[in-house]
């Protein structure tokens, strides 16, 4: 029988390793400013060009965007 979703989450540790609890990879990124009709926006793409696919990016509004060296 099928472990559910909420058994899943039920047995996961409260801080997991996002490599071998998660199955994440490490990949390196770029960041890049454009500005937008709507505002400047930070796209953020893959730093291999072997690994951009047409869904592998995230953009964000400049509001969202915080330096975390500026807010620690």
């Amino acid at each position: 029988m099928p472990v559910s979703l909420a058994d899943r989450w039920d047995r996961a540790t409260l801080d997991p390793d996002p490599i071998r609890d998660l199955g994440y990879e490490i990949a390196e990124w770029e960041a890049r400013w454009v500005t937008h009709r709507g505002g400047d926006r930070l796209v953020l793409v893959p730093a291999d060009e072997d690994d951009f696919e047409r869904d592998a990016y995230i953009v964000a509004d400049a509001a969202a965007v915080r330096d975390p060296l500026e807010h620690a």
